[in-house]
């Protein structure tokens, strides 16, 4: 997050965009991934899976099902990550990016809040289904 910030802060939009795209999808595919084996899913098979499996299928679909609490609580901050995955699938398949800095300093709020929620959703949310 701090070269999203970086880039926020010089007016490099799309590229604060990506880094913050980035920074979600990481943590949300790690914290999945760690969840998924405690729960006994084999890494085998989660790595067959991987390249299936989008950041989208990951924040609304496996987020809800693995951690519903977090989305309970959390669900504008969630509808906000999804917004900016949009924008940053937006800007590298067409380039194009209209989004203004006040949003993008929004985006980025609203991704800290996500991963400090994630962080803290593995530590305390139970891992029984």
């Amino acid at each position: 997050m701090f070269a999203a910030r970086a880039y926020l802060e010089q007016g490099l939009i799309p590229d604060a965009i990506v880094q913050m795209a980035v920074a979600a999808e990481i943590t949300l595919r790690t914290s999945i991934h760690q969840e998924l084996i405690s729960r006994g899913v084999s890494k085998m098979k989660l790595r067959e899976l991987e390249r299936d499996i989008t950041f989208s299928h990951m924040l609304n679909i496996f987020l809800p099902a693995l951690y519903p609490k977090t989305c309970e609580a959390d669900d504008r901050i969630i509808a906000a990550v999804n917004e900016l995955s949009k924008a940053r699938n937006t800007f590298m398949h067409s380039g194009k990016c209209e989004h203004t800095r006040s949003t993008v300093r929004r985006f980025y709020e609203n991704t800290e809040k996500f991963l400090r929620r994630m962080e803290t959703s593995r530590q305390i949310e139970p891992s029984a289904l």
